[in-house]
């Protein structure tokens, strides 16, 4: 049907594609040319306000034909149902539209009809500009059912009174109400592929057989023509079955003798549709065989010529890309289809950036390698075997388990509850939109398709104050990626906390190097990782370990893979050293959209949590990372809230003796000065007799 919003996908070979462009794109750029000398824009932005113009001109055109024949067009039973359903459905060119309808329902000579097109485009204006209604789905249905009943009562009072009249417009006004709910479902792309959408398909195809049913051109035709090409056309996007259907209902429309000559064609074309030209030409000569064994002379007079110029006219044209493929049933998807492949891009996504991280993090430590070689090699009992072939070779299980972790991703169900929410409130601010995909565990990547370009270019932010009221979180601002017509935005969930942290380090007395290494960190779901890691010893053999373990977790963890694994990886190349090599591991995790929090402990000095002026102790009884074949980490979890300051300490400034939350809850400051503060404190106490270090986190709400 003309009105339908559809998306083009040109059917055609690879050389008549690229032909086609280079026409395409000449023709662009001469009417750029002319346009931009008229208005002194350049050759690019005319190009582009002319696209959108000839756009406009298209659809309105469209529009106005779809009106023009469903103005008139009466279906089985006298009934003018379509006129009315069309004119109370659209939702863009309503004056246009409405024009159409008239003109078609004078054409036909019908009196009241022009006249109750009009009251209803007057109806839906006011209800647009002077109400607080909603112009939506069920308000049109309203309108055009209270329309119809005036329609049926005008009809009443100028004589048309016996039963059957009275049963006929009682029938007109419920098939007003359904065709224009399904008509709806077809205007708004929000719909597509549901029952109701393919329902107003269908209607619509056999509203242009009703309009075509007693017209003829040149001795031809023109329903006998379009009921071949449009029976064909379907059967190509939808299959044999919706082709079937469909020329079942169009030859009822133009003709009911030949309606299962068109059912048949759409059958055939349907089986047949992976090679048009076989398809076309069997759909026509199966067409034609049954209207001459059911019809005989007549049908070969007055029906197979006309089936004969479709098909010899459909047929090249569709196979050398004339002719657009319209994939107006989504290819046979299913809005559940439609979501799933909505998440498989989301996995897609995270599965790329594992990967990055994975190569990253290989790549960083390879020069931490060469240089460790370099420093061993000096060595009188450096053995080459012992060291580097057995790190490499004995965590190839490992390294398996991490790159099959990384390409199979995270498996999550998409988020129906937020959807929910995010509709409703789409629904609410009045945009039209085709549908809603959720994705994410904690950090929530929202996806809506099939916006219309007006939705793009108007102020977005009371939108998006809405969905975060109804879903109780903040959204970043959206992006939108334009395809063919339509918009698709997309935009996700902000962090609800924020984390400030500082650390303060002092080295053991005599020497140059600290053998503690910190670092804090983001991962790529924006989860925050504090960690501070102690090196067996002190000085340069301390630092070298403690920094391969902070470089290690690190870069493993900012591409989101698992921390687990990550320590075991870890503990085999410790453990894979031709000497000792072993360092404590404490960790912090926070998850900034959640605050659920935990502490990975290897052998880590205890930790404290200050919250509402008391201090927690956080300790744990496990063993530092590459002393045992097996990794002895301790988790801890908790939940932050706003205000909570959580400490790290090395042995050297706590040594797990004494219980310190006096002095921990005596702090106040920022974060630098606390930490500062704790390690003047365990400088005085223990005289400098190791390295000490010190972390201080503070969170907070992450308010913008």
């Amino acid at each position: 049907s003309p009105f339908l919003h559809v998306k083009i996908s040109w059917v055609n070979t690879m050389h008549n594609e690229a032909k086609n462009q280079r026409f395409a794109d000449r023709l662009s750029r001469a009417a750029a040319a002319l346009f931009s000398l008229k208005n002194g824009r350049s050759r690019e932005e005319a190009g582009i306000k002319l696209n959108e113009k000839t756009r406009t001109v298209v659809s309105g055109a469209a529009y106005f034909v779809a009106a023009l024949g469903a103005g008139g067009a009466t279906a089985l039973g006298a009934l003018t149902p379509f006129g009315l359903a069309v004119v109370c459905s659209c939702g863009s060119f309503l004056p246009l539209v409405t024009v159409g309808a008239c003109i078609g329902a004078l054409i036909k000579g019908a009196v009241f009809l022009p006249a109750i097109y009009a009251v209803a485009m007057f109806i839906r204006l006011a209800v647009r500009k002077w109400t607080s209604a909603k112009d939506d789905r069920r308000t049109r249905c309203l309108v055009a059912g209270g329309c119809m009943a005036l329609y049926a009562a005008l009809s009443f009072v100028f004589g048309q009174r016996g039963t059957a009249d009275i049963i006929c417009r009682l029938s007109d006004i419920a098939a007003c109400v359904f065709c224009t709910w399904c008509f709806c479902a077809v205007d708004g792309m929000e719909k597509a592929y549901t029952p109701s959408y393919e329902t107003g398909i269908f209607l619509a195809v056999y509203a242009a057989g009703c309009s075509l049913s007693d017209v003829t051109l040149f001795s031809l035709s023109p329903g006998y023509i379009l009921g071949f090409t449009v029976t064909v056309f379907i059967a190509f996007s939808g299959g044999a079955l919706r082709g079937c259907v469909a020329g079942l209902l169009f030859g009822m429309g133009v003709n009911v003798l030949y309606a299962p000559s068109f059912a048949i064609a759409g059958l055939v074309c349907g089986r047949l549709r992976k090679n048009t030209m076989t398809a076309v030409g069997a759909a026509a000569v199966s067409c034609m065989i049954y209207a001459a064994l059911t019809e005989g002379a007549y049908a070969v007079r007055y029906f197979l010529p006309d089936i004969v110029f479709a098909a010899v006219l459909y047929a090249p044209l569709c196979k050398f890309g004339i002719i657009p493929s319209f994939d107006i049933f989504g290819g046979g998807k299913t809005e559940a289809e439609l979501e799933a492949a909505a998440l498989e891009s989301e996995k897609n996504r995270l599965t790329a950036n594992r990967l990055d991280a994975v190569s990253g993090a290989l790549h960083s430590l390879s020069a931490i390698f060469y240089g460790m070689s370099e420093r061993m090699s000096e060595t009188p009992s450096y053995d080459v075997r012992k060291d580097m072939t057995k790190t490499f070779a004995s965590d190839y299980e490992s390294v398996s388990s991490l790159i099959k972790n990384a390409v199979t991703g995270t498996d999550f169900p998409p988020d129906s509850d937020l959807s929910r929410k995010i509709r409703a409130a789409l629904s609410v601010s009045g945009i039209r939109f085709r549908y809603v995909c959720v994705t994410g565990l904690t950090r929530k990547t929202v996806t809506v398709c099939g916006l219309s370009p007006a939705v793009a270019e108007k102020n977005i932010t009371p939108l998006m104050r809405r969905a975060e009221n109804m879903c109780a979180m903040r959204f970043s601002k959206p992006d939108f990626m334009y395809d063919d017509g339509k918009y698709t935005m997309t935009f996700r969930s902000l962090p609800v906390y924020k984390c400030e942290y500082s650390s303060a380090q002092s080295t053991k007395r005599g020497e140059k190097i600290c053998g503690d290494s910190t670092c804090c960190f983001y991962d790529e779901e924006g989860n925050f990782f504090a960690l501070l890691c102690d090196g067996m010893g002190s000085g340069k053999d301390a630092a070298v370990a403690a920094r391969i373990c902070c470089v290690f977790i690190e870069k493993m963890l900012e591409g989101g893979n698992d921390i687990a694994l990550t320590l075991d990886m870890l503990n085999t190349f410790l453990r894979g050293k031709g000497y000792e090599c072993f360092a404590t591991i404490d960790m912090l995790k926070i998850d900034l959209f959640t605050g659920k929090a935990f502490f990975i402990k290897g052998g880590g000095a205890p930790s404290y949590l200050l919250r509402g002026g008391c201090a927690f102790r956080i300790s744990s009884a496990s063993t530092p990372v590459g002393i045992i074949d097996e990794v002895c980490a301790e988790k801890i979890a908790f939940t932050v809230e706003e205000g909570d300051v959580i400490t790290m300490c090395s042995d050297g400034a706590d040594d797990g003796e004494e219980n310190i939350t006096d002095e921990i809850t005596s702090l106040s400051g920022g974060c630098a000065e606390m930490a500062q503060s704790l390690l003047l404190r365990a400088q005085r106490k223990y005289r400098q007799q190791d390295d000490a270090s010190v972390m201080c986190i503070k969170v907070t709400k992450d308010v913008v």
